[in-house]
């Protein structure tokens, strides 16, 4: 049987707000990271850092993403792309390096997406558009290999996902097999009385 899903959470955290330092996400320019999740899971949402130099002033609510195939370490193969729905935006109380707080962004994926387990995707954002250009993806406190515009960063972007991590089920002739020898212990103990 394949995998079934456990209760929707988070199943990747790259880590919050640093507030050091952001890359742009405006509608020309974009950031992305990598993500990996063990076991697999299918995802629901992102959650994401966000500032533009006036808070989120201005800022038109749109957040467009993408989820590419890894390839020696890089983004390659577009597999999943839209416009995120349900996009909620709520004041973090981190202090910015650059003013303000830095913001918590969430939103839906248009589809889920189900992350295989043991295997590297890279999220992309793009698209958020205060008019000002100065739209930013805060990064993480931890240590990456991020991308902005292609080029390599060197540094993790806070984000996380969520969605419905997934669970083995034991496959129906391993239940099978697991029944026999509980029966063959029953005759035994039987005997031995």
């Amino acid at each position: 049987l394949p995998p079934q899903a456990a209760n929707a959470a988070v199943v990747f955290n790259n880590g919050g707000p640093d507030t050091t330092n952001a890359y742009s996400i405006n509608q020309t320019l974009h950031a992305q990271d990598d993500f990996l999740i063990a076991a697999g899971a299918t995802i629901g949402s992102v959650g994401f850092y966000f500032q533009n130099l006036n808070g989120i002033t201005g800022w038109d609510q749109n957040v467009s993403y993408r989820i590419n195939a890894n390839a020696a370490g890089s983004p390659a193969l577009l597999l999943t792309s839209g416009s995120g729905q349900n996009v909620a935006a709520s004041d973090s109380g981190v202090a910015w390096c650059c003013g303000g707080n830095a913001f918590l962004v969430t939103f839906d994926l248009q589809s889920p997406f189900t992350a295989a387990a043991g295997t590297t995707y890279w999220l992309g954002l793009t698209g958020a558009n205060s008019g000002t250009g100065n739209d930013w993806w805060i990064t993480s406190s931890n240590t990456g290999n991020g991308r902005s515009n292609g080029a390599q960063i060197g540094e993790s972007l806070a984000f996380y996902l969520n969605g419905t991590a997934n669970t083995a089920v034991p496959e129906p002739i391993s239940l099978s097999l697991f029944g026999a020898g509980l029966l063959g212990l029953a005759a035994i103990r039987r005997r031995r009385a």
